[in-house]
């Protein structure tokens, strides 16, 4: 019995592991940028809140201040404002009643004559004319005062409003980062899975190859065995082991076939072999007779090649 097979098994260039791990390389790398940038990217959304945080309390601090200088001078200028009027108040009392005064001497002192009353009410005259127009003066420093306090009031006011925008400018940039960063986050999460099942193909190809170089590194082995003797006639079944030299990594293909046979012609012809159990490093081989056949001899020959 003869038998005749071949394997053909699939090969890995050395340009082909090349690519491959150039592409893996250029991954890492792109991996390695992207990483990067979002760290640059959180810190800028770090700083960003940060800022704005300041910000707002400075403007609150600086409001309350202007604020309150605002409601003293207010305050100040209300206090001015009562003690003027009161100041014109007993002016105007004062007048009358030297007025008064002034009739009644007339009446009962004639000697003191008019030039003297004339002088008294002039000097009375002169004197509320310098306090009504100390007292404009005042009132016109104070609305002076007020006017200086409602521009600087309207130019805090736009300061704030601009400050305002700049927040508003400053946090809508802070959620364009943010989205920015989840939509990196995504990216960076689909980049992992491609790694990642790229890395497994890798290591399937590189088991792959392996096991084919070690399949071109093994050879066949081949051999025969089996019982012939006449007296006494071997024992059946009949078994045997044979240990692969060496063994091989894998369980092998095996063939055999028949190749001698010595039986007596008193019967029929009956033999049978089959392998009982195969590993890397052996197999069990039973040659057996049965019914009224007798057997003298069985020879057969074997082939195991690697996967």
């Amino acid at each position: 019995v003869q038998s005749v097979f071949c394997v053909q098994t699939p090969s890995m260039t050395d340009a082909m592991y090349h690519s491959l791990s150039s592409k893996i390389d250029t991954m890492n790398f792109e991996m390695a940028l992207i990483r990067k940038e979002q760290l640059q990217t959180k810190q800028e959304l770090r700083e960003a809140k940060d800022e704005i945080a300041k910000l707002r309390g400075l403007q609150v601090d600086t409001i309350n201040l202007e604020l309150a200088e605002v409601r003293h001078e207010q305050g100040q200028t209300k206090q001015d404002l009562i003690q003027a009027k009161t100041e014109i108040k007993t002016i105007r009392e004062h007048q009358n009643f030297d007025e008064s005064d002034t009739k009644a001497a007339d009446d009962l002192t004639d000697a003191q004559g008019d030039a003297s009353t004339s002088s008294v009410i002039n000097s009375i005259q002169k004197e509320f004319q310098n306090e009504k127009a100390q007292t404009k003066n005042v009132l016109d420093q104070m609305k002076t005062d007020v006017a200086l306090i409602r521009s600087d009031l309207n130019t805090v006011m736009a300061t704030v409003k601009n400050d305002i925008k700049k927040v508003n400018d400053t946090l809508a940039r802070a959620e364009s980062i943010h989205a920015s960063y989840n939509s990196l986050s995504a990216a960076q999460r689909h980049t992992d899975d491609t790694m990642s099942l790229l890395e497994k193909g890798v290591q399937s190809l590189k088991l792959s190859v392996s096991g084919i170089n070690a399949s071109l590194e093994e050879k066949c082995q081949s051999g025969e065995f089996g019982p012939n003797n006449f007296r006494p006639r071997p024992t059946f079944p009949w078994l045997i082991t044979i240990h692969f030299q060496p063994a091989f990594r894998r369980t092998p293909a095996i063939v055999y076939g028949l190749r001698f046979l010595d039986v007596s012609n008193e019967a029929n012809v009956r033999v049978r072999g089959e392998i009982m159990e195969l590993t890397n490093t052996y197999f069990k081989f039973k040659i057996d007779e049965w019914d009224n056949t007798v057997l003298y001899g069985a020879k057969f020959s074997w082939m195991a090649c690697p996967k």
